[in-house]
């Protein structure tokens, strides 16, 4: 059997890839939630448990919907960029914030 990109990246490997421009958003979230000391506790006490989750987890999904959408009409080539830089972007900000922000080396931050 053949395979159909033996010596390339095929349209899976693409979003794969590009999928990183989602997750800084993630991460954007992740970091921002801890820094303020908030999280999702200003949804909860909005809305409930049930419905904040179903907000933050309802937002990341579409997130990635709009960039499968928008997947389809950008180049490979800018697709495959965008998603190393995103991906570039995610892992360094939070190993970054992780490893120096709140709580590193014992320093507590009360916001």
């Amino acid at each position: 059997m053949k395979p159909k990109y033996p010596y390339g990246i095929g349209p899976a490997g693409r979003w794969l890839i590009f999928t990183g421009v989602c997750w800084v958003f993630v991460a954007a979230f992740l970091i921002y939630s801890v820094i303020t000391g908030q999280g999702s506790d200003w949804l909860e006490r909005k809305f409930g448990i049930g419905p904040s989750l179903w907000i933050i987890w309802g937002g990341i999904g579409s997130v990635f919907i709009v960039a499968y959408i928008l997947f389809d009409y950008i180049s490979n080539r800018l697709a495959m960029t965008l998603g190393i830089i995103g991906w570039i972007i995610t892992v360094s900000s939070l190993l970054w914030f992780y490893w120096f922000g709140p709580g590193a080396f014992g320093h507590h931050h009360h916001f």
